[in-house]
């Protein structure tokens, strides 16, 4: 079935939810001090309450295409068994079974933050079943060492420097550098995403950095890692030649502001969105290397090549992706252990001969 990701375009801001949602989320967020409770999401690390913040837009957004959302409903009082229904049978035309499965649990986390009170038993049950039956794509034919992405993404921005500046060459080299710099520092796409200069992305000697807060982690852990200087010219170029291009799709009325954002988008001259970067990683991997890989993969992708590079020291890949526990990156992210096992055997074969 063809698929597309439609629904992932349109998450209703936060400032667009109806009132009392605001309220009662706001609440839900407000963090444990002391002795005091604090909100029902307040344990969270807050790129993970922005996930659920995205995936409740995605349901409201849905919602009001078919009916005006009101400010004086109680708080999740959309999420019944008859839209949740439509919103479900729309996501399977739309997306995998394992984001499905993700979007249909994340919806009822957020419900129930929203109004403990009621119960959303129905919305649990029919995650679980989803869960069950959701079946993962295989991503090994999708992974490409990191060096192959590096490459691939500064041969982009190459091929954008070899004609006179434009939006159309300003894409690309945005692109180039997102894939480069995602496959040297794999980081969550949250954070890729949200990286701010001076903020979270900035200079420090000759090189630069990326400095992640504690609280913007999903480990809960700060988490630094300075850049390559191989990318630094290429860095130097994007901030000093492509992206005033792209900040230029401001409005009249707002030029002269600038963002801080790394990654602008072409059609607003804002901060990409977290959709926006994704598809524009999938479309530029797509293009480069005739095969799409999501942000997602370049963590497996740095799993995958540090086991068959560096097979001798297996606790990089668990600190490279910040995990806490090895035996998640093994789990989830190492593809290279057949191939590693193979390349060993192939060895032992030739040494007995």
């Amino acid at each position: 079935m063809s698929r597309s990701n439609t629904h992932a375009n349109t998450s209703l801001p936060f400032d667009c939810w109806p009132c009392r949602d605001r309220d009662q989320w706001l609440r839900a967020c407000e963090p444990r001090i002391r002795l005091e409770r604090g909100g029902r999401l307040g344990h969270l690390a807050r790129v993970s309450r922005q996930d659920l913040e995205r995936r409740y837009g995605y349901f409201l957004s849905f919602v009001q295409r078919s009916e005006p959302l009101s400010d004086h409903l109680t708080p999740a009082a959309y999420v019944t068994p008859a839209r949740v229904q439509a919103y479900f049978e729309h996501l399977q035309r739309c997306v995998s079974s394992v984001t499905l499965a993700g979007n249909i649990r994340k919806l009822h986390s957020a419900a129930k933050a929203l109004d403990p009170s009621q119960d959303f038993g129905w919305l649990a049950e029919l995650a679980l079943d989803l869960e069950f039956i959701a079946e993962p794509k295989d991503k090994r034919a999708r992974i490409r060492e990191s060096h192959v992405l590096v490459e691939a993404g500064l041969s982009l921005f190459q091929g954008a420097l070899l004609t006179r500046p434009s939006i159309v060459n300003a894409r690309m080299a945005r692109d180039g550098l997102m894939i480069a710099l995602l496959a040297h520092c794999p980081i969550r796409l949250k954070n890729f995403a949200n990286l701010t200069i001076t903020r979270s992305f900035r200079r420090e000697g000759e090189h630069w950095t990326i400095i992640l807060a504690a609280k913007d982690t999903k480990s809960r852990r700060a988490d630094e890692r300075p850049v390559p200087t191989d990318l630094t010219p290429y860095i130097e170029s994007y901030l000093e030649r492509f992206r005033p291009l792209l900040l230029g799709s401001l409005l009249e009325e707002e030029r002269g502001t600038d963002p801080g954002a790394l990654w602008i988008s072409r059609q607003t001259g804002r901060r990409m969105s977290y959709s926006g970067v994704e598809r524009a990683i999938i479309a530029r991997t797509q293009e480069a290397l005739g095969i799409a890989v999501s942000p997602h993969l370049f963590r497996c992708a740095a799993a995958s090549t540090l086991a068959v590079h560096a097979g001798q020291d297996p606790h990089l890949a668990s600190a490279l992706l910040q995990h806490t526990d090895a035996r998640i990156t093994e789990m989830h992210y190492n593809r290279a252990s057949s191939v590693h096992a193979v390349q060993a055997y192939a060895r032992l074969i030739q040494d007995l001969r």
